[in-house]
């Protein structure tokens, strides 16, 4: 096994490769790439590649009884 600071590395028996690292850091991992995909998906909606609610169906999902009913009518 090769090892850096932080990370194990080793070959598993069918040849696969995995990388072993500390919690933390991979919950760090997780958190950078998501706020990267959420800000990728907000630029997508500003653009008008993402497709938002009309401002009759914003108003008839707050009114609605649920969440749940509204997209259930959608």
């Amino acid at each position: 096994m090769a090892k850096s600071s932080t990370m194990t590395f080793l070959t598993t028996p069918g040849g696969e490769e995995l990388a072993i690292i500390p919690r933390r850091e991979f919950e760090a991992l997780k958190e950078a790439a998501e706020g990267a995909e959420h800000a990728r998906d907000l630029a997508d909606y500003r653009a008008g590649r993402i497709p938002g609610l009309t401002p009759d169906e914003a108003r008839a999902l707050v009114d609605a009884v649920s969440p749940l009913a509204f997209w259930r009518g959608y």
